[in-house]
Formats: C-alpha cells, structure tokens, sequence
C-alpha cells in the first residue's frame, strides 16, 4: 500500500533515499522495509557473526562496508566482541552491566583490532548526496559519531534513529540524557519512544538462588528501563532555515507517514502547498494525507 502511493509521486521516480545503518547486524532496519525499492541501503558493520550481506528486501542500491565507523580519522580501532554480537563496541562494557538479569551478554570474548573509516569517506567515495535517514546502533557512541560529520551534511540529514543507554553500560558511553538534548538542539523532534527493558537484579544475586530460580524464571521478572530506542524526524522551522529542497520535504513527509505520524506529515504537505504554488505536488501530498487522516475514527 505505501510503496504504491509513492510510485504515484513523480519527484520519487527521480531519486532515491539514503539510508545508513551504523550497527548493521541481523536484518536492516524493519521500518526501511516497505520503502527499499525507493532506497539505496548502506551498512557499517566488522562483526561477520550477525552480519546479512544479502539484498533479501530489493533496495534499489545494497552496499555492505565490514569497517567501524569512528568519530575520529583512525583507519585501526580496538573493538571489544562480546559473548552477544549485537554488545560488541568499540567501548569496553563495565560493571553496571552485573546490576541487570543480561549481564553474560556483555562478557568480553576478545578484544581485536579492526579497520575503521568515517562516515564522511565513505559518503563521498560513494558519489551518494547525503543521507537521509541514519540508524546508529554503535553500542555507545551513537552522539560521538553523528557530530563527527560535516554539518553540511548533518543539516541536510532528516531522521534519525538512535539506541543510548539509560545509564552507561560501557565506559564513555553517550547516553540517553546527552543524546536527546543534542539532538534537541540540532533541529530535530522526538517522534518516538520505546524502552528496552530487563529486570534489574545483580549476577551475584542471580549465582545465589539459582538452584531456586533458572535464568528463564528471571527474565519473565518485571523489567526496568536499560535503553531508549529513539526516533527523531527534522523539524519545518530547521528545513527553512537551511533552505532545503523539495525534495526534502517530500522525503520527509514520505518518512513522517511511514512512523505514522500523520499529524506530522499534514503539517509538511500544507507546507509544500503554500510555498510550493507552481508545483503541483503539494495539493497532491495534502490530498492524500487528508484522506488518511479522515481513516481514523
């Protein structure tokens, strides 16, 4: 359904969404799923274990580059693989991790040296324009990197998807309170928010009783806060003072529907109506989302 009411948009025949993983083991991004046909997919991760080099959803362009991303201009960094590849960091996990039920997920197994790049290189060797939405899953130094690239780049960015801490479970981890409030300040909008939760019972606790209570018995225990999977979606007042193009509005209302934050996207469409007259793409934008706004009861 939504890859047909792009394909009746004319400006999305002519490019494409950039979309960068940053963290890329397992499957992509599920939300990408229903706009892969309309994307180029680029996907950082050295960790082979969890890795899926397979174009198995179609995006029109599937790179996979097997480097760390890093805030800094080291081609080599220490990476710290983890018992549970989705832990392994280029930070080292420390003791708050033995406060909650999953703390074996973060023993180290090994400690290597892998090759690096930032994300600047690579967008520029790859001819590609910018990026349009950024997933960062770098287990601690999701605000490290994304103030590592150029504002130029940076300004023109219009989602983001983050996971920082609630505390910091590896040490110089950027968490949640820092990460928010920067993001807050560089012109994006939290559009949602999800708590990943475990309950919070040390390992020492745990070796005690555990011929009373085997690990399934405690992860049904009730959960606490651990991690904030957060998105953040550009605001209009950003978009205008950068003087971003059409296509980035459309782009962005494209995203705001994909979240289903039609409210939001109603706000761009009339938007692009009022700025955009000639065109006829914003009556096009506003008239369908009225109609999707009309379908809830």
């Amino acid at each position: 359904m939504f890859q047909e009411l792009l394909s009746e948009i004319a400006i999305f025949k002519e490019t494409n969404f950039v979309l960068v993983d940053i963290g890329a083991s397992g499957e992509p991004h599920r939300i990408w799923q229903e706009i892969a046909p309309f994307s180029y997919y680029i996907g950082f991760d050295p960790d082979s274990r969890e890795l899926n080099e397979e174009n198995s959803w179609n995006f029109q362009k599937f790179t996979i580059v097997k480097k760390i991303v890093t805030d800094d201009s080291s081609s080599q960094v220490k990476f710290f693989l983890t018992s549970y590849p989705f832990c392994s960091s280029t930070l080292q996990p420390n003791e708050n991790s033995k406060q909650y039920s999953f703390t074996e997920t973060f023993d180290v197994e090994s400690r290597v040296e892998l090759p690096a790049t930032r994300l600047d290189e690579v967008i520029g060797d790859l001819k590609v324009h910018g990026i349009d939405w950024l997933k960062l899953d770098s287990q601690g130094r999701d605000l490290d990197i994304f103030l590592s690239i150029d504002k130029s780049v940076r300004d023109r960015m219009l989602a983001i998807d983050v996971e920082p801490g609630i505390i910091a479970f590896y040490d110089g981890e950027n968490t949640f309170d820092l990460v928010h409030k920067a993001l807050i300040e560089e012109g994006f909008w939290l559009s949602s928010l999800n708590f990943q939760s475990f309950p919070r019972v040390m390992q020492s606790t745990r070796k005690a009783l555990s011929s009373q209570l085997d690990q399934e018995q405690i992860e049904r225990l009730p959960g606490s806060p651990t991690a904030a999977e957060s998105r953040y979606f550009r605001t209009l007042d950003h978009l205008k003072l950068v003087d971003a193009s059409l296509r980035d509005y459309v782009s962005l209302w494209a995203f705001a529907l994909l979240d289903g934050k039609v409210g939001f996207a109603l706000d761009i469409a009339l938007h692009i109506s009022d700025s955009y007259g000639t065109d006829p793409v914003g009556g096009i934008l506003l008239d369908k989302t009225i109609e999707l706004a009309k379908q809830y009861k």
